[in-house]
């Protein structure tokens, strides 16, 4: 039942939704998002191809069918933060080929890579730390060749720190394997419009067969900050799904679906855990305020590798 706190937040969310102006702020804000967006249709960013990559392990011929998961870390040191490691592995016990794609400003030969973490993988690139996650999805799609034999492509990002409960975890993948959505999300989020958000998306093999859906992967760009990568990408990929007749499905559906409903994972995080998401953002891991709960729940060589990657 909710409080009086949760009902006047609602109340407020209301009156915004529906108040008949748009505020200043908000204004100059869609402005400056509309210019960005302008930018990156009319000058000429380099195709996400074309930047440095080191190809520390290549995909083997014989690989590359079935399930595979593009998982790109952004590596601010020489190694790798221990969630990622973690949650490779997860993904390996469950049956997926791990692509591990590092972007990175630290040079592919400084980088500590533990052999085991090499081995586990069934490709590894280190490369140029440009274009954000999107750009590193679509350069390891094309180093790949498209993986024409895959049926299921997991796209992942560090910023998740978990799995913290490999049962969640395991329902949680067996819940993606049963779903007959063409591309599934964890979470959803409305605002600026409805999208699936981009930290663990699944494509299936109708959706990898699209030929749209491969050009959206061959001509990604790697483009110049990540609110323009969000708006560009992350916001508009499920609204491009629906739009070729592809279904779309998020597997934790949001607490208040509407405009001004917030992040359900940075302001509802610990009732996403308990309705068995296996994760926590790392923006909450880093920050202070959430110190105590999340050092309940997410192991201490987690946390202490996030902060120290700060």
């Amino acid at each position: 039942m909710l409080n009086l706190l949760e009902h006047l937040r609602l109340a407020r969310r209301y009156l915004k939704t529906h108040a008949p102006f748009v505020r200043r702020r908000e204004y100059f804000l869609a402005q400056r998002r509309c210019e960005k967006i302008t930018d990156a249709v009319t000058l000429e960013y380099r195709l996400a191809r074309t930047a440095r990559v080191d190809v520390i392990k290549p995909l083997a011929d014989d690989a590359g069918v079935g399930e595979v998961c593009l998982f790109v870390t952004h590596a601010e040191q020489a190694r790798l933060k221990a969630h990622v490691i973690h949650h490779v592995d997860c993904l390996v016990e469950h049956g997926f080929q791990v692509v591990l794609i590092i972007n990175t400003d630290v040079e592919s030969n400084s980088m500590e890579l533990d052999p085991a973490t090499i081995a586990n993988t069934s490709a590894l690139y280190i490369r140029e730390n440009v274009g954000f996650d999107f750009a590193a999805w679509g350069h390891a799609y094309s180093l790949c060749n498209g993986f024409p034999h895959c049926n299921r492509l997991l796209l992942v990002n560090d910023s998740i720190v978990g799995p913290i409960s490999k049962t969640d975890y395991t329902y949680l993948i067996d819940r993606l394997r049963a779903s007959t959505a063409d591309l599934v999300g964890l979470t959803e989020h409305f605002r600026p419009t409805w999208n699936l958000q981009s930290f663990f998306l699944a494509f299936n093999a109708q959706a990898l067969s699209h030929e749209k859906v491969k050009q959206l992967f061959n001509n990604m760009l790697a483009l110049p900050d990540k609110d323009t990568v969000i708006s560009v990408y992350e916001l508009a990929l499920a609204r491009q799904m629906r739009s070729l007749g592809l279904r779309c499905e998020a597997l934790f559906p949001a607490r208040f679906p509407d405009l001004r409903s917030g992040d359900d994972t940075i302001g509802r995080w610990s009732q996403l855990v308990d309705a068995g998401f296996p994760f926590v953002k790392g923006s909450i891991v880093r920050d202070p305020k959430h110190a105590k709960a999340v050092a309940a729940i997410v192991p201490a060589q987690f946390v202490s590798s996030i902060v120290e990657a700060q």
